[in-house]
């Protein structure tokens, strides 16, 4: 089920989403991940009852990941939103749609960069989940960061980016600018990459060369997508001769999968 069901709401107006608090998503996440990030340092403390099991410890933590998931989506939804106002005719400098301004957009995926792209490890506490899994809990996080990431360059979405910017009132994030800041967030910055971040950066390459295989994809996204590649292949090649024999691998790979030629 996609996740703008799950966790968002109907439409893609950001005001409108289940469980949201206040009109501002992006402060109240942030509230709520830091208390959530209390929680999680706590639960394990909190459940711990002498002669029992872990069962409450597993339960709680997996409803834990549920709530960080929708503090998620609900600033994932500012990007490419379009705000929905009903009104009157009599009711003066007011539009029914219209975009959520730029500056909002690229707050909301500098949310994204520091809660989401760049490894949770609170949500990783090797002392918790050692006592409810054996596996998969890595996949978990990682997974979500795929589904976030396949979201924000679904064909649908990008399409309705340059559509709204065209025919909605208000400036809006464009597509060139969500695939610039993706770019620089996920390929650029990071340093003494971790296996998640290597993981999202082949992850990106790797649905970026589908979208240009996707007949339904604007053009003029394709060539941002090429032009994108083209950056990703350069970056990739000169650091797989100058890192460390560690990363030569990743960016060796990243480079090959980059190939447009």
């Amino acid at each position: 089920l996609d996740p703008i069901y799950m966790f968002g709401g109907r439409g893609n107006d950001p005001n409108a989403q289940t469980e949201n608090i206040g009109d501002d998503p992006i402060k109240a996440s942030t509230y709520g991940l830091k208390n959530l990030k209390i929680v999680a340092e706590n639960l394990k403390d909190w459940t711990s009852i002498p002669d029992k099991n872990y069962d409450d410890l597993n339960e709680l933590f997996g409803e834990l990941i549920g709530v960080y998931r929708r503090y998620i989506y609900h600033v994932h939804s500012m990007v490419g939103g379009v705000y929905k106002t009903l009104h009157t005719v009599k009711q003066n400098n007011v539009s029914t749609y219209k975009n959520v301004p730029k500056e909002k957009q690229e707050a909301a995926l500098r949310f994204l960069n520091q809660y989401l792209w760049k490894t949770q490890n609170w949500l990783l506490n090797r002392d918790l989940i050692t006592e409810i899994s054996g596996e998969g809990e890595l996949l978990k996080i990682q997974n979500l960061q795929r589904a976030a990431l396949n979201r924000l360059l679904s064909t649908r979405d990008l399409n309705r980016m340059v559509s709204t910017l065209t025919t909605v009132a208000g400036e809006g994030l464009s597509p060139t600018g969500l695939l610039n800041i993706l770019y620089n967030d996920i390929i650029v910055s990071p340093k003494n990459l971790d296996v998640s971040q290597m993981s999202l950066q082949l992850h990106l390459v790797d649905q970026l060369q589908k979208m240009l295989l996707d007949d339904k994809l604007q053009v003029v996204i394709k060539s941002d997508v090429r032009e994108l590649l083209s950056k990703i292949n350069k970056i990739s090649k000169r650091k797989a001769r100058t890192q460390n024999i560690g990363f030569k691998t990743h960016y060796a790979a990243l480079a090959a999968m980059s190939n447009i030629d």
